[in-house]
């Protein structure tokens, strides 16, 4: 959703495949597009109260802009699976329950960028991982 000169939520983790709704939460118009390499895409002006979708087809990250409001900008997560989730505003994430095996998690963060961690689930106890940038 478009409000004033920001997206909420400001990060949105998505499965591949998934399409996202932009919704004009304001009272003037919006132009909402994307030219990252994981989902290219203009919507046109947006009028107020009004939605667009589209589709996220490629893995990665889509850096959101507003073309009459520069100081706007939002992301969009697109991840491989349904293995994902949204850390709270502590920083805390708990990610939906694995199958045993190896995993390698991918973290990305607005400002700090990109990290990532090996972890063994082996279905016997919660497993605590820290993913500090």
């Amino acid at each position: 959703e478009l409000e004033g000169d920001r997206f909420t939520p400001r990060v949105l983790p998505v499965m591949v495949g998934s399409k996202v709704r932009f919704r004009n939460r304001d009272r003037v118009y919006h132009n909402v597009f994307s030219v990252s390499p994981a989902g290219r895409f203009e919507l046109g002006n947006l009028a107020p109260g009004k939605k667009r979708e589209t589709r996220f087809a490629s893995p990665g990250v889509s850096n959101l802009f507003c073309e009459l409001h520069p100081a706007a900008a939002g992301f969009v997560v697109v991840c491989p699976n349904w293995y994902f989730t949204r850390a709270r505003a502590s920083g805390e994430y708990l990610l939906p329950a694995l199958p045993r095996g190896g995993y390698v998690v991918h973290a990305w963060h607005p400002r700090l960028g990109a990290t990532r961690r090996s972890v063994q689930v082996t279905g016997r106890e919660a497993v605590t991982l820290d993913l500090s940038f």
